[in-house]
């Protein structure tokens, strides 16, 4: 599934990309950039141009490719929804300082409906894959700009840090016709050591919009990464909120005395869940309350570096079916 990437870096030069071919479709998928960048690293401004056919899926920021990858092969279960996406843009990108950065360019693109070509997995017995939604098929053009701003100390296991990144989508009529929407993420996350083995972690995500939003564009919510006692992507619109917290306590870097070898292997993890997503008509941003989100609270057990995880999680808003467990081989967030 993941296709295999493609660097080559020459001073102020880069060629980028992925290639990759579907065993079942057959179909031949890519993405190729280049890019010329001036002045040094800390303030770089780079201008360039990217073409790209992919298999193409919203929901990398709730699983990550490689273990959806693993989950489909080897549990018959696939998290991510996928359309065909084809297209070229120019982009800018100016690096103000060591860990922010603004991209932003212009892009030409089609999306196209992707069906399910196959149904097999080691195990998993007589589960079947979901099928992709259906989605709007359209040309679409129009500016896409990311501003990131990343302070974590290191990318995985993180411990300290702040990681904020803001999306914008603006696909006006008069570069498309029929199709009109503009599109908001903000996704605000501060890791929070509060001694030497324990840490709170916090995620704010919200998302807005103006127009109509093709399907494929729809915010949802619900299971891995969001409201982890909830059915996956129970809940869809075209705004969205959702807040994150976890407790963590790493045994072996609180030096407990006296020692218990098995905790010291593992994270404990305290957790809760509260969010929302609902459509423009039904209820605007101001007039949302606490009444109106869906929320859960849970604990989590984890591998001291946090690779692996079991989360135990339980709806608030009932006492029946409340209870969901799900093994994870990445954070949440």
């Amino acid at each position: 599934k993941k296709p295999r990437e493609l660097y080559r870096r020459h001073g102020i030069f880069q060629i980028y990309g992925l290639a990759g071919i579907g065993l079942k479709s057959n179909r031949f998928q890519y993405q190729v950039a280049f890019e010329r960048s001036f002045f040094p690293a800390y303030m770089q401004t780079s201008f360039g141009a990217e073409a790209y056919d992919l298999t193409y899926s919203e929901d990398e920021w709730l699983i990550p490719t490689m273990e959806n990858s693993l989950a489909a092969l080897l549990i018959h279960e696939d998290y991510h929804d996928f359309y065909r996406r084809i297209g070229y843009g120019g982009f800018f990108s100016q690096q103000f300082t060591r860990h922010a950065r603004l991209k932003a360019g212009y892009y030409e693109e089609d999306h196209r409906n992707l069906f399910r070509k196959t149904d097999w997995a080691l195990f998993g017995g007589r589960k079947s894959f979901r099928m992709n939604p259906a989605i709007e098929e359209a040309t679409l053009r129009g500016l896409l700009s990311q501003f990131r701003i990343d302070t974590r100390n290191r990318y995985h296991s993180t411990r300290k840090g702040w990681l904020i990144n803001m999306v914008a989508e603006y696909f006006p009529a008069k570069f498309n016709g029929t199709v009109d929407f503009e599109r908001y993420i903000l996704d605000v996350r501060r890791f929070q050591p509060i001694s030497r083995g324990e840490n709170i972690n916090i995620r704010i995500r919200a998302g807005e919009s103006t127009g109509v939003l093709p399907i494929q564009k729809y915010f949802d919510l619900g299971g891995i990464s969001t409201l982890r006692a909830f059915d996956y992507k129970a809940f869809t619109g075209d705004r969205m909120i959702l807040g994150n917290i976890e407790y963590h306590v790493n045994w072996d870097r609180l030096n407990w005395s006296p020692s218990i070898p098995i905790l010291d292997e593992f994270n404990f993890i305290i957790f809760a869940d509260a969010g929302a997503a609902w459509f423009r008509e039904d209820m605007d941003f101001q007039d949302l309350t606490f009444r109106d989100l869906y929320s859960d609270a849970g604990i989590a057990f984890a591998t001291s570096d946090g690779s692996m995880r079991l989360n135990i999680a339980k709806r608030l808003d009932r006492s029946v079916d409340a209870i969901r467990v799900t093994f994870r081989l990445s954070q949440p967030f």
